[in-house]
């Protein structure tokens, strides 16, 4: 990869060379390669059974029938063995033979001539070795040839030995053949574990591959030197190819060294670092070591299969089903230079990203943290209940009658879950119950439990029994100094710390092994059995509601139970003493459980808990015989939030004890607590991750404080890690995390209230403060009346709902928020009633009096309330507007102190619009993802229930408009504003293509625009544009801005549903650091998320300038949009003129060669062009003989016309109607379509690349088609409406017919389909729809100058039935293309690739475009075309054994032979014959 550019070894003697003289019997073998391990460990040779590497078929994993048995073997060998020898694997023998004969023919040269291929100094890649960092290291007796071999574009082919001729070709070929075999393990690999198959494929293809071929030579004391010193991979995969049939390879398992002998034929495959660390520690990167033969040089070759470069390494969530988490993240980068900058050492760097296995802790760290001694509660309350007696001062709590507490609820009323109903069938509507109570109360009663009533009974009466004894029996129980288990009290931790009124007995239940039985009462004398058996009665029903709760809400049913089941249990009793001011103790403190799981058993009659719910205590009556359930912290971390852990407290009746009983349910013991990938469907992890012993020991080791210990993990420090691997971020307080705006953290500095400023500034004698003066107000270009494409779009919310419509509507959406980032949307389902009632409060509050307004005045460190924002130095230019700032969602998040009063109707109606527009959002949200072909709920989820902000502005009028701005340029930060024009005065101006225009918002629409998180999270498809908001001279203008935010402690950066190609274009940022970018710097256009995309070239990718600048390369046709061409007058409009009798033809389009050359018709038989009928390719019985016609036609004249092809009559039709339509509409119409300045993309000509040039006597209309997430759908014609869907139609027909051609051409080349069809992954192709239009001097003019065509392959349609091809036939001559064979008949010619890849057995043909006197003439070319990565070269097959020598043509990039093809003008076959090789004359 990269790193081998960047990071060198130190040269050290060439060991090929030492050999030939330490061999001899005198000499000594140099200091620096003896290694003394050589002979010291054990080495296993012999072995049978279980102790052979396993052996791997693919032939098996590909067959239904044995797939799954060797899947399992598989797994097995990843998991235990880290390596596998893999036997039909379907690589030719041909191509293995080839490539070893290679690799032995360079090792046998001269070292002079290998030497030509010495690594650089900062460089790994090329001839030596690698790993030597230090003068006095030990070294390895082996050399080595490391070459990056894929992508094709990142060879250097420096490094690239020319000899053995064939080497390169050789290397190629194998690179090739393997790739497909290592994707096919991936998918395996991550089958084997249960995981998605695309879950390690998306990683690996299309990554970096880097081959290391290795020579060791023999050493007569091979017993004191090491071939390559002991170490693991730090790739994702190698596949090792023994090149000749010495044996070396040692693999380290249980201590001791395995010599491996490789199969003949079978590819040696081992895990390496990267996977292990993916995989979670399921597959084991396994240290390994290659030893030396005393009397033969051994020989291997192994390719390695790395990650993309920027990725971070972490264990992926389809491997962390347990919510276990074992290694550190690591940036790969990293990764990579640890093991390129230090020698190797085994595992030991593997090791050392393990995170720390032995932080385990029993259930409550009851035997490892302790509690203080304090009184016996129970005998204190015998004396403190006498009326003269008072409460000691340790146990009196304020608080306990400070609060308020509700017990007579209705309605609100804690909920009620029925096992039995859970369990039935029809369980749907009991589970969605569940849901709620976990979700918004985190407790439940649960009756029909199940638990038998005996068993209840029994531990009841028992536990009554055992807190009547005395307290000298009970005191036999009593805890230990450093332990909470057994009689006493908890969480006590300070000598002045105010104490609960209660004692409790602590024993821990489960496993039963873990029993410490000293604390066990043995009176009763039933206490133990009966003990025993709740504890085992309750087990299957804490797992039942395990299996419900992750089912309640969408996940897998053992996401939890694996976590719980078989783990730590234990049980509280706790006694409560009656107490006569009980209003002034507390039973136990305000908490809550640290625990998954509670389940709490009332055992006497006495009721006590108290729950808080929205800020009040609630009391609980518990119904006999119920259990009440409970969330822990533990549970609600591991969910995401989705579950909630609810503070409780235990309070004190005045004349009769309460005794409960708790039993907890804790997960393993050395967990890493943190959300589990199940949770966590939208990517917003909410809680940092922390150890399950960290976790406990802060609950036992301070006193209980509520929630804040649950609270300070939502927290996160700048080293916590996320389970996505990135890193969160601490807020100072916790009332900052509303990321949403900031607002409650950044603040702006005041400035005066504009509304009052405007009242002066707008006398004819006053002048408007210089701080307000904006000279760029009226110094761009603006654009107000614009109609066709260039208006801005509008989306109909009921026609995307509706199925008739949605499909092309979601067109259109994508389009909008592709192209503008802004649309129109109307028939949104937004009551009248709800906008009028909110329109007219905003107006009303505006109409206030000042100091009414100003009672809701910003803080000075927040935006919320009224005033300004990013006001933030002295000298600052200001906008002019005053704004109201509210935060409307979570409704809890509402500072009702900024929410006015008066009007008093307007809380209500900011209420009811929020809820209104909630849907409404969400809607669009599944739309967007929709119309870009990811999953409805790859936004929804990061949107739904997050924070929403409402800014209502208030612009004054200003007589002189000009000179002001209402709102700075800039772009939103959320995600997505839906914005209300309150008023009918316009004044919001989007800017595109460099120019603004103004929008005229329907009355009743909302206009929504795209904001910056969404622009990242798309990975660009959605464009957040920059808008500004000018102001009228005469009228106020009113807008209310509802702005949806994402999660506030996300980490922004594109989703995997919108990286479908591998390229991210945007750095991650956490939404916190991003949001304080944006609230402590004035507004500052696009610059913002600009700086937050990376720079394509320095990741390896193609460029992507803004629109502004040049379009963005999103397809191989990229040179389509990077190239333009000079702008020349229409040659449609110039026709007008130019044909009438008295006007000449200009200069630049009279062109000499027009009738220089002579023309044979087509007419003649013996001239015309091959026709080819692809039904007879198609059918068996005369295929061969018409693939024998293909190959003629390709080899002797390089076009033919293609007949029966299977594009149905209606496409052909359809496409031709409206072709023929768009070049009738107006000039002005099609101008809209436009070529941009340096793209040949739109409405325009090409090829014009000087002032000077000839011109062609035609206009183009050029388009991308494929992929489709390619077109650039701004340059695709609205009108004739039916374009579009005519054009796709087309080109899905089309792409069938040039793959079906492809097959034959190969077969007809004698080659696999394959190689050749793999260059044309994604079929890229592109349409130039050509118009002639009539010249009455047509003898003077050229339609389209004599060209080869650069792609491969080239569809020719005649629309109209006016003829005008002409090709350059085998004699020199112009041969005119006669009318087809049938009226639908294509013209099929080669392209320049298409003769390059077949070595020159195919011919590019040389033809041009004439013109009619009288009338147009239009056509339409479909160019089939390589993927952007394909290396433009013969195709290795018919090179032969010759290789390079045998190759007709230079290779190079696609790219750089697109970049050669449009920085000319046309020039025949000039470009294309400057790539032929000059053949000696001894070739011929």
């Amino acid at each position: 990869m990269a790193e081998v550019r960047t990071i060198g070894s130190l040269p050290v003697p060439n060991v090929q060379a030492l050999a030939g003289t330490c061999n001899g019997s005198d000499e000594q073998i140099p200091e620096r390669y003896i290694r003394t391990e050589a002979t010291c460990e054990e080495v296993i040779s012999n072995y049978h059974g279980d102790m052979v590497i396993p052996i791997i078929d693919l032939n098996k994993l590909l067959s239904p029938q044995s797939s799954e048995e060797e899947c399992v073997k598989l797994r097995s060998a990843c998991q235990y063995w880290g390596f596998f020898q893999l036997i039909n694997h379907g690589v030719p023998e041909e191509v293995i033979d080839n490539f070893r004969s290679n690799i032995i023919e360079f090792f046998s040269l001269p070292l002079d001539a290998k030497k030509e291929y010495s690594q650089l100094p900062n460089s790994l890649e090329g001839y030596g070795q690698t790993f030597v960092f230090s003068e006095d290291q030990k070294l390895d007796w082996g050399d080595m040839l490391y070459l990056q071999v894929h992508p094709t574009d990142s060879r250097d082919l420096r490094f690239w030995p020319t000899y053995p001729a064939s080497f390169r070709q050789s290397l190629d070929a194998y690179s090739s053949e393997t790739k497909s075999l290592s994707l096919c393990l991936f998918e395996f690999l991550a089958k084997a574990v249960g995981a998605e198959p695309e879950s390690l494929l998306g990683i690996f293809e299309e990554q970096p591959r880097g081959m290391r071929m290795n020579y060791y030579p023999p050493c007569r004391q091979a017993d004191k030197v090491i071939g390559l010193s002991p170490h693991i991979d730090v790739v994702g995969l190698t596949l090792l190819l023994q090149v000749n049939d010495v044996q070396g390879l040692q693999i380290n398992k249980d201590g001791k060294w395995f010599s491996v002998n490789a199969l003949n034929g079978a590819l040696i495959v081992n895990i390496g670092d990267t996977l292990e660390i993916l995989s979670n520690g399921k597959f084991r990167s396994v240290e390994h070591r290659a030893v030396v033969h005393p009397s033969r040089e051994r020989i291997s070759a192994a390719l390695f299969y790395y990650p993309c470069q920027d990725l971070v390494i972490s264990p992926l969530p389809d491997f962390v089903k347990d919510g276990k988490v074992k290694y550190k993240t690591i940036s790969y980068q990293d990764l990579l230079t640890e093991y390129f900058t230090t020698e190797l050492d085994g595992r030991n760097r593997l090791e050392k990203m393990k995170l720390e296995p032995n932080l385990g802790m029993s259930m409550a760290g009851a035997r490892a943290i302790g509690s203080l001694p304090v009184p016996n509660v129970q005998e204190l309350a015998k004396t403190c209940n006498g009326p003269d007696e008072h409460i000691p001062e340790r146990y009196i709590r304020p608080e306990a009658s400070s609060e308020e507490v509700i017990s007579n609820y209705h309605g609100e009323a804690i909920p009620i879950i029925d096992l039995n109903k859970l369990l039935s069938p029809q369980s749907s509507e009991e589970c969605v119950k569940l849901r709620s109570a976990c979700q918004y109360w985190g407790f439940f009663q649960l009756i029909n439990h199940g638990v038998p009533d005996e068993v209840i009974a029994n531990l009841k009466r028992d536990i009554v029994d055992f807190f009547s004894q005395p307290l000298d029996a009970k005191k036999e129980y009593t805890q230990l100094p450093n332990s909470l288990e057994g009689y006493g009290q908890a969480l006590v931790f300070s000598e002045d710390q105010k104490l609960d009124w209660a004692d409790m007995l602590y024993l821990q239940v489960h496993p039963s092994d873990s029993r410490d039985l000293r604390f066990w009462p043995t009176s009763p004398a039933s206490f133990r059995r009966s003990l025993d058996a709740y504890s085992s009665e309750t087990k299957s029903l804490a797992l039942c509601l395990f299996e419900f709760m992750a089912k309640a809400v969408g996940a897998k049913p053992e996401a939890l139970l694996g976590i719980f089941e078989e783990q730590p249990r234990g049980l509280r009793m706790t006694y409560y003493p009656p107490c006569l001011q009980s209003d002034k103790v507390m039973g136990i403190s305000p908490h809550s459980d640290v625990v998954g799981l509670t389940l709490l058993l009332q055992v006497n009659d006495v009721q006590g808990l108290q729950i808080k719910k929205d800020g009040k205590w609630l009391s609980v009556d518990a119904p006999n015989g119920a259990f009440i359930v409970n969330i822990g912290d533990t549970l609600e971390i591991l969910s995401n939030g989705k579950f909630r852990s609810v503070e409780h407290r235990a309070v004190i009746n005045p004349n009769k004890e309460r005794i409960s009983a708790s039993l907890f349910h804790y997960p393993c013991e050395n967990m890493v607590i943190r959300p589990l990938t199940e949770f966590v469907k939208d990517g917003k992890v909410n809680y940092r991750s922390i150890s399950y012993l960290d976790f406990m020991t802060q609950f036992f080791t301070q006193q209980l404080d509520g929630k804040n210990r649950l609270e300070m993990l939502k927290r996160v420090t700048l080293d916590g890690e996320n389970s996505k691997g990135s890193f969160d971020v601490k807020m100072e307080d916790s009332k900052l995390g509303i990321a949403m705006a900031g607002a409650r953290s950044v603040g702006s500095l005041p400035v005066p209230n504009v509304q009052a400023l405007a009242e002066i500034c707008n006398d004819p004698d006053e002048h408007i403060p210089e701080r307000y003066i904006r000279p760029e107000a009226s110094s761009e270009e603006v654009i107000n009346n614009y109609q066709g494409d260039m208006a801005i779009p509008i989306i109909d919310l009921k026609k995307l709902l509706c199925p008739q419509s949605s499909e092309e509507e979601c067109v259109k959406l994508r389009s909008a928020c592709q192209y503008w980032g802004f649309f129109l949307l109307i028939n949104h389902g937004v009551p009248d009633e709800v906008i009028a009632n909110l329109k007219r409060d905003i107006v009303d509050f505006f109409s206030q009096p000042l100091d009414t307004k100003k009672e809701y005045t910003q803080l000075p460190n927040s935006l919320e309330g009224y005033g300004q924002s990013f006001v933030f130095s002295e000298d600052q230019k200001l906008d002019w507007a005053d704004m109201l700032y509210l935060h409307v969602h979570p409704s809890d998040s509402r500072d009702l102190r900024f929410w006015p009063t008066s009007p008093a109707s307007f809380r209500q109606s900011i209420d009811a619009y929020s809820s209104e527009t909630k849907s409404l959002a969400l809607c669009l949200f599944e739309f967007m993802a929709k119309a870009v072909g990811a999953k409805p709920e790859s936004l929804l989820d990061l949107f739904e229930e997050q924070p929403r902000g409402l800014r209502m502005a208030y612009y004054p009028p200003c007589r002189q408009a000009d000179k002001v701005m209402g709102l700075s340029p800039h772009s939103d930060a959320g995600g997505l504003t839906l914005l209300l024009e309150i008023n009918n005065v316009q004044g919001l101006q989007i800017k595109k293509d460099g120019k603004w225009f103004s929008i005229d918002a329907p009355n009743g629409a909302l206009i929504a625009n795209i904001g910056d998180t969404l622009e990242i999270l798309s990975n660009g498809k959605f464009r957040s544009v920059e808008h500004r908001a000018v102001i009228n001279p005469n009228k106020e203008r009113i807008s209310a801005a509802l702005f949806h935010y994402p999660s506030e402690n996300m980490v922004i950066s594109p989703l995997p549903e919108f990286v479908k190609d591998g390229k991210v274009k945007y750095r991650s940022i956490s939404y916190l650091d991003f949001m304080k970018q944006i609230f402590t710097q004035q507004l500052d256009g696009k610059n913002r998320v600009e700086v937050l995309k990376l720079d394509q070239h320095l990741h390896g990718y193609t460029t992507t300038p803004t629109e502004e600048e040049q379009e963005r390369e999103k397809s191989p046709m990229a040179h389509a949009r990077s190239t333009g061409s000079l702008p020349v007058a229409n040659v449609q409009a110039l026709a007008e003129t130019c044909n009438d009798p008295d006007q000449q033809i200009p200069e630049r389009y009279i062109r000499a060669d027009a009738n220089a050359d002579e023309v044979i018709s087509g007419d003649d038989c013996t001239a015309a062009i091959p026709t080819v009928d692809l039904s007879k390719l198609l059918d068996p019985l005369s295929s061969d003989e018409e693939t024998e016609k293909l190959g003629s036609a390709c080899q002797q004249w390089g076009f033919f016309q293609l007949i029966n092809h299977g594009v149905s009559e209606d496409v052909i039709r359809d496409a031709r109607k409206d072709i023929a339509e768009f070049f009738r509409l107006p000039m002005e119409t099609k101008k809209a379509y436009s070529q941009l300045p340096s793209g040949i993309e739109g409405y325009g000509q090409a090829f014009v690349v000087s002032h000077e040039q000839k011109l062609d006597w035609a206009d183009m209309f050029y388009l991308v088609l494929r992929p489709g997430e390619s077109r650039n759908m701004a340059l695709w014609p609205a009108h004739p409406p039916s374009f579009r869907n005519s054009i796709d139609r087309y080109s899905s027909e089309t792409a069938r017919v040039a793959r079906c051609l492809l097959e034959f051409m190969a077969k007809d080349m004698g080659v696999r389909p394959g190689s050749l069809l793999e260059r044309f992954q994604d079929q890229p192709q592109g349409i130039r729809m050509n118009y002639y239009p009539p010249c009455r001097e047509a003898g003077k003019v050229v339609g389209l100058s004599p060209h080869t065509d650069a792609a491969c392959l080239t569809l020719l349609l005649q629309v109209n039935d006016v003829p005008g091809l002409q090709i350059r036939s085998p004699g020199g001559r112009w041969l005119a293309v006669g009318a087809p064979p049938d009226d639908g008949a294509f013209v099929v010619n080669v392209g320049d690739i298409l003769e390059i890849m077949s070595n020159g057995k195919y011919r590019s043909v040389e033809h041009r475009a004439v013109v009619r006197p009288d009338r147009e003439r239009v056509s339409a070319a479909v160019f089939h075309r390589p993927c952007q990565d394909a290396v433009v070269g013969p195709l290795p097959e018919l090179v032969g054994e010759g290789g390079g020598d045998n190759a007709r043509y230079t290779s190079m990039g696609y790219l750089d032979f697109m970049k050669r093809y449009y920085s000319a003008k046309l020039d025949g076959r000039n470009h294309l014959d400057g790539l032929r090789i000059k053949l000696s004359s001894s070739k011929g």
